[in-house]
């Protein structure tokens, strides 16, 4: 449509034979030091075996490449060039003939008509192709040689090209697969072709306008060539065939046409195909970029990021748009098909995008047919926390579409992040302190987000109320505190139980300890003094007292238990939870390692649980109340990872 355009698509084509004439000079190099290695003395004869049957290889490869496209471009771009010379001739000849004064009207309309046939046909101008049968000739039809000559004699026309193609990659010319020759010929042709044939065509009509323009009345029906089979508009010269590049599916068996076949569509819909690279298939995820600050810096901001990843991870922008090409496994199977668009969206953006980004724009996904769907920000920076953590990939070692990391995604849609990383733990191998501090950072910053939503300060406590998403947040919260109260007690109870029976059985015996959580704090209790009296965690050893006398551990804030910690401090801080000891008495500080812990009892877990069962506390029915207990075993389990029987695969079955 414009000269820039031109000279970006001449580029491409120039960067393309640049790569093809570079294989053959590296190859080249590699051939000459081969020979230059051979001929050393202190090569041995077993290496230089080895060596002659790779230089062998190597000048088989050069010349069989040579020979291809030399014979490519002297037959494709020679007859060409024949051809465009005949139409010179041609046209010179109906000129000299319509100069007669005595031909008949007939005879002139007869002639004008191959004139106007003829000038279609025109590629190059007359000069242009004499002087490019001479180049011919004298580089002996070797295309390399021709352009470089060319090259030295039209510096000027060249100029702005080869400026443009540096900017091309080897990954950008690979996308034509030039090493056939005779794709490798087109290029040279319409390398050419571009620099000499300046668009003229009246620029199209814009398809969104305040006037719009008046469609006229047609037949109906869906067949024909005198209206756009896109927009509907009235083609006064149907040009523009629906291609792959304008249509997911070119080929249209239409309403009133007895076969299958490619519809025409107007300029401005065809112009619009190549100027955009937004294109709704099967295969792309589209994502729409906004600032959650709608300041003027943040929209540049948001504009200087598209640019960053596009040039980074090759994907195609536009404007806030970006298009995210969907993973394939090693058979061809689309990602985005298996797992969902809407669950692959949120899996690829968390994947590709860092923590900071995910947390400062709006990312929406524009599906076909539909109104855009909104990524939440909790939701992205979960699910990026979760495939970190834990290890995980949407294509399983190339083969295989991970179908785990798709249900796990759903239940952080379902804003049931506990359910989603347990789904993932038992897939995964896990363990040590880097993986649990990244979850635990991922947990506080799930939790801070789902209270930004709802407008709720963090140490304000979260109000009853029917919003479904409060719910879910105050069940997020409660289970968290929870979790952080009762894992004092696992902990302690594993470190006894390791060292008095043999792991498997200790293993075991923590497992039914953590189970015992959807009863009652006295069955926990119970099962707790099996192993342990008085402990101290983070102490070198257990002080021991009678069976079953009162038991108290403390809760350290690290790292991989900060946010457990806040929440348990959080929940004990109430005033109907407060029991004998406040906070500032139960928390303590080492002045040595200057660690943080907190004092817990068993009887603040029997606290908690009446405090849980009371209805205006948010549990009202007994299934509410299965579901906290049960979501709370959930979230210890993956806080000890090893005790998960784990699943095999994580593929589809």
């Amino acid at each position: 449509m414009t000269q820039q355009q031109s000279n970006v698509l001449a580029a491409w084509y120039l960067a393309v034979i640049r790569e093809v004439e570079k294989r053959q000079t590296d190859r080249q190099k590699q051939i000459k030091a081969l020979i230059t290695e051979i001929n050393h003395p202190d090569t041995s004869d077993k290496d230089r075996t080895s060596l002659e049957k790779k230089l062998l290889d190597k000048e088989e490869m050069q010349l069989k490449e040579a020979k291809k496209y030399n014979e490519a471009f002297q037959k494709s771009f020679g007859k060409v060039l024949d051809e465009q010379k005949c139409i010179w001739q041609n046209l010179t000849q109906i000129n000299s003939e319509l100069a007669d004064s005595g031909l008949t009207k007939a005879q002139k309309n007869k002639l004008q008509k191959q004139q106007d046939k003829l000038v279609t046909q025109i590629i190059f101008t007359q000069d242009s192709v004499q002087q490019k049968i001479r180049l011919f000739a004298e580089s002996e039809g070797e295309p390399f040689k021709f352009i470089q000559c060319d090259r030295q004699q039209n510096p000027a026309r060249f100029k702005d090209i080869v400026n443009i193609s540096k900017s091309f990659t080897k990954t950008a010319t690979d996308q034509i697969n030039a090493t056939r020759g005779d794709i490798f010929t087109q290029c040279i042709l319409e390398m050419y072709r571009l620099l000499e044939n300046p668009p003229s065509d009246p620029f199209p009509e814009p398809l969104l306008s305040e006037q719009p323009s008046i469609k006229e009345v047609r037949s109906a029906g869906d067949d024909g060539k005198h209206f756009c089979y896109s927009c509907g508009v009235t083609l006064q010269n149907a040009k523009w065939e629906v291609a792959r590049f304008m249509f997911e599916r070119p080929s249209q068996r239409c309403q009133s046409s007895s076969r299958e076949k490619q519809p025409y569509i107007c300029a401005s819909c065809s112009a619009l195909a190549f100027a955009s690279p937004l294109k709704v298939t099967d295969e792309s995820i589209i994502l729409k970029l906004e600032p959650v600050d709608r300041s003027e810096p943040a929209k540049l901001k948001v504009k200087d990021y598209i640019r960053m990843l596009t040039n980074k991870e090759l994907h195609l922008s536009a404007g806030r748009y970006i298009v995210l090409a969907s993973d394939r496994t090693g058979g061809g199977d689309l990602a985005s098909q298996k797992l969902g668009q809407v669950q692959y969206a949120l899996a690829k953006v968390a994947s590709i995008f860092p923590l900071e980004v995910l947390a400062d724009f709006k990312f929406s996904l524009i599906i076909q047919g539909s109104q855009s769907i909104l990524l939440s920000s909790r939701h992205l920076i979960f699910i990026k926390g979760l495939i970190e953590g834990y290890g995980q990939s949407i294509i399983v070692l190339g083969k295989d579409i991970n179908m785990k990391l798709g249900d796990a995604v759903r239940y952080v849609e379902d804003d049931l992040p506990v359910m989603a990383e347990y789904t993932l733990a038992k897939i995964s191998e896990v363990s040590g302190s880097d993986y649990s501090r990244g979850l635990e950072h991922t947990r506080a910053a799930y939790w801070k987000k789902i209270c930004e939503g709802l407008n709720l300060k963090l140490k304000g406590g979260l109000m009853e109320s029917d919003n479904p998403m409060l719910q879910q947040a105050n069940l997020y919260g409660d289970v968290a505190a929870l979790t952080g109260l009762i894992y004092a007690f696992v902990l302690a109870f594993k470190k006894n139980a390791m060292t008095m029976e043999k792991p498997e059985d200790a293993k075991r015996e923590v497992s039914k300890l953590i189970e015992q959580i959807e009863k009652n704090p006295a069955a926990f209790c119970y099962s707790f003094c099996k192993y342990c009296t008085i402990v101290t965690i983070g102490s070198d050893q257990a002080i021991e007292s009678d069976k079953r006398t009162l038991t108290q551990v403390r809760l350290y804030r690290n790292p991989d238990t900060q946010f457990v910690y806040e929440q348990a401090k959080a929940l004990l801080a109430k005033e109907e939870l407060l029991g004998q000891l406040g906070i500032s008495e139960r928390e303590k500080e080492n002045p040595e390692t200057k660690s943080v812990s907190m004092i817990l009892y068993p009887e603040d877990l029997t606290r908690v649980y009446t405090y849980f069962s009371n209805p205006k506390n948010g549990y009202k029915q007994e299934k509410d109340w299965k579901d906290l207990t049960y979501q709370v075993k959930l979230s210890l389990y993956t806080r000890f990872p090893e005790l998960i029987r784990k699943e095999k695969s994580t593929t589809e079955k």
